[in-house]
């Protein structure tokens, strides 16, 4: 609640994981495992943002299909930030220019072992 005593939603990053499944089932399953582990009741849940990959999107087997199974209320958004990144790099790459002075600043943070 704000100082109005308003509610507004609010995003924050529950965990972080890896894993050599990454089917929209085994996906759902480690994010409902965060969320218990942190308290977090996924009827809470009222948004989904991931980017558009098919085992995230995919309506019948995807990450999103899967929650909307146990909480219809979690509206899935293709995740605008990583769109945005896609066609930046899709457009970048088309210009030789641009690709290489790209390229040559990638090796000079390799190179300084600053790279991310």
């Amino acid at each position: 609640m704000d100082e109005q005593g308003s509610l507004r939603p609010v995003e924050r990053l529950v965990d972080v994981f890896t894993g050599g499944d990454s089917s929209g089932k085994q996906l759902c399953t480690e994010i409902t495992k965060s969320l218990k582990a942190m308290d977090i009741d996924i009827q809470h849940v009222v948004g989904q943002g991931y980017d558009g990959a098919g085992n995230v999107r995919e309506k019948c087997q995807g990450l999103k299909t899967k929650i909307q199974e146990i909480n219809l209320k979690a509206v899935y958004i293709w995740c605008h930030s990583h769109r945005f990144n896609l066609v930046t790099e899709a457009t970048a790459a088309c210009c030789p220019e641009v690709r290489n002075a790209l390229g040559l600043l990638e090796e000079l943070c390799f190179l300084l072992g600053t790279q991310t």
